[in-house]
């Protein structure tokens, strides 16, 4: 991120918030903006105005650069799942990420939703969202109205009212397993898989697994027939961090 005056410290400081990338933080340190705090000040006095996903990832800066445990996850994925049973009891909910993985800490949390039998979202994650944020689970969005994908902050009970960024994917039935496999990671494990399913005429990403040849769809009812078409061993979440 360095650049020719010098300020690339700078705009690595101000790239730590959510929303601002390389190119907005270089735009601010030519306002004379370098710091954190000079930001704060700039946004408290009206000298400078962001966008709402930018204004939370400043509010939540110190929260999201803290890591979650494990047992923090677990309790929200409990909240979470009694929502979804108390709207469908066949909605099928996955925490994935680094959780999944067996990890101590996650970096936030990453869930996936489907139905059986779904070939479209539906209205599943907008009622989700509604019943979360009301219960006071959900507190911030950085997304709106979405049927596929929301984005947000979450406040999980017992963890000091610290903001967790929280992510939740709800999509067809026939990529959840896909979706599963490709979100639970980890990088190198994923890069892996897909260049086994290229060696055999698969593409696999996170919308499904397809026939190259006339790009059929292929259905699966677990991660495990997905390794078992690339004729491999099926490999436990928790060994998936290669290296």
């Amino acid at each position: 991120l360095e650049d020719l005056s010098g300020n690339g410290s700078a705009i690595e400081e101000l790239s730590r918030v959510t929303g601002i990338g390389p190119t907005y933080a270089k735009k601010l340190v030519g306002t004379g903006i370098k710091t954190i705090d000079a930001l704060r000040k700039a946004v408290s006095k009206g000298d400078l105005k962001l966008t709402k996903h930018r204004m939370i990832g400043l509010k939540y800066l110190d929260d999201f650069e803290q890591r979650i445990p494990a047992s923090k996850v677990k309790v929200a994925e409990k909240i979470i799942k009694k929502a979804t049973s108390l709207i469908d009891p066949k909605i099928l909910v996955t925490i994935c990420g680094s959780y999944r993985r067996g990890l101590s800490t996650s970096g936030d949390i990453d869930v996936l939703m489907t139905i059986p039998g779904s070939l479209t979202e539906g209205k599943y994650l907008t009622q989700i969202v509604k019943m979360l944020t009301e219960g006071g689970f959900l507190v911030d969005d950085l997304t709106h109205d979405g049927n596929k994908k929301y984005m947000g902050v979450c406040i999980i009970p017992g963890d000091g009212g610290k903001g967790r960024r929280i992510d939740i994917r709800f999509v067809p039935y026939s990529a959840y397993y896909p979706a599963m496999l490709y979100f639970t990671g980890s990088r190198d494990f994923n890069i892996m898989m897909r260049k086994r399913a290229l060696e055999l005429g698969y593409s696999l990403n996170e919308y499904g697994l397809h026939k190259i040849d006339g790009d059929t769809a292929i259905h699966v009812d677990s991660e495990k027939e997905i390794f078992d078409l690339l004729d491999m061993k099926y490999v436990d979440p928790t060994d998936r961090d290669l290296g």
